[in-house]
């Protein structure tokens, strides 16, 4: 018996144009147990979060 866990992340973010400073970020997470006495089950996460980040402070 087993247990494990995998994560991973993917990002991007938009450098020019009208959408500058746009990004996307894409997340997955993976829990597997094969333990009986354990009351975690098995879980599958997967988020696309999106952010526009933009300064308050103008030079």
């Amino acid at each position: 018996m087993c247990e494990w866990e995998q994560f991973a992340r993917l990002d991007y973010v938009v450098h020019t144009g009208p959408m500058k400073d746009l990004s996307f970020s894409f997340r997955r997470a993976n829990y597997r147990t094969g333990l009986p006495e354990t009351t975690a089950k098995d879980q599958d996460q997967t988020s696309l979060y999106q952010l526009y980040l933009r300064s308050l402070v103008t030079t």
